[in-house]
């Protein structure tokens, strides 16, 4: 789990389900056990495992939702709405938007979660979006200005203990500044006049 989600869970399962709440990320590794199956709730979505590997993003600030599967089968539905239910196979993705309709997309599943072997891939991405997973996996807040937010990156981050290190590192290799504005959070600038490799 990333440091600020939050997974709600029974003190012992009963005998007839297997049943967790969660809202954040998390990657999940299941038994299967056909007389206990084993569910997962969040603010939007169901979601029935049948014995596999799977990532789960839910935040419930997001507009969308999303299911990655490594390995085994899950079904996903909107919550309540198992009648609505698709199944998907390893290697795919269901996202589940505004309107509580379910979008399958194929995807690299290893990449959705990298951060649970310690680092964090992107390619060409916009820093609004690294920054955003930076600062749920350290549950610390980063502000950027609009102008840094555009900035597109490819590379790879190692995600170390101390949140600072990691951004120091990213601001060295990119035209912004980083600013450690106390209590563990930080604000990123655009500077166009820093030297940095692309």
């Amino acid at each position: 789990m990333n440091a600020g989600s939050r997974l709600v869970y029974p003190v012992v399962f009963e005998k007839q389900k297997r049943e967790i709440y969660v809202e954040g990320e998390i990657y999940m590794e299941v038994a299967h056990d056909a007389e206990r199956p084993f569910s997962v709730h969040t603010g939007k979505m169901d979601v029935c495992v049948l014995g596999t590997k799977f990532y789960i993003s839910s935040y419930g600030r997001d507009r969308t939702q999303e299911v990655v599967l490594l390995s085994g089968s899950v079904s996903v539905a909107p919550a309540g709405r198992s009648d609505r239910g698709i199944r998907i196979v390893p290697g795919q993705q269901a996202i589940l938007g505004t309107s509580e309709s379910l979008e399958v997309r194929e995807v690299e599943a290893e990449s959705y979660i990298s951060w649970i072997h310690g680092y964090l891939p992107f390619d060409n991405d916009p820093l609004s979006n690294i920054l955003e997973r930076l600062s749920r996996y350290y549950n610390c807040r980063i502000e950027c200005t609009p102008e840094a937010e555009a900035l597109t990156l490819s590379g790879k981050l190692e995600l170390k203990d101390d949140p600072a290190e990691v951004l120091k590192i990213l601001s060295a290799t990119a035209p912004i500044n980083l600013q450690i504005t106390g209590s563990g959070n930080f604000r990123i600038d655009y500077n166009p006049t820093t030297n940095n490799p692309n």
